[in-house]
């Protein structure tokens, strides 16, 4: 099969420039951060052994149809789900930047009654402030009921946040 030129691809798959050129720059963006000295995440990259899987690496075009077939959207970035693994096609999913928040190594996972979620989920499923949550953990709290109460807990009031 003949390679295709830039313009060629990018019509075979229906893009307008400006959507082309974004997945190209998370293209270069993912082996910039694996590969380039000079990238500012260079260093974290390559000190945990992260790299390219060969078909992504080698060929933007496997990249581009993979994100097509993916979920990818314009405004969605790419996104390892295991951070100590590496960027394959059965390692990513394009996500937003919520999600990409929630898949990082220094969120604290909590599991109640066998279910495990970030401690920012049980905030918001309980209604309360993460800084709240956070510092009544810091504090040293472990009751789970305690933790994500609306109760202040030295007066038996109810918060006002």
């Amino acid at each position: 099969m003949k390679p295709y030129t830039y313009k060629g691809l990018r019509e075979a798959v229906g893009l307008s420039s400006d959507e082309y050129a974004s997945l190209y720059k998370a293209w270069k963006r993912m082996l910039g951060r694996c590969y380039d000295p000079q990238n500012a995440s260079y260093e974290v990259y390559h000190n945990m052994h992260i790299e390219v899987s060969v078909v992504w690496k080698y060929s933007f075009e496997n990249f581009l149809r993979w994100s097509l077939m993916n979920g990818w959207e314009k405004g969605l970035s790419l996104d390892r789900i295991d951070n100590d693994g590496d960027y394959s096609p059965d390692n990513c999913r394009w996500a937003t930047s919520k999600t990409q928040c929630r898949n990082r190594c220094s969120c604290v996972y909590i599991t109640h009654e066998g279910e495990t979620k970030t401690l920012i989920e049980w905030c918001e499923i309980f209604g309360i402030p993460h800084y709240l949550a956070s510092n009544r953990i810091r504090r040293g709290w472990t009751d789970f009921n305690a933790i994500f109460s609306k109760v202040d807990a030295r007066n038996g009031g109810v918060l006002h946040y």
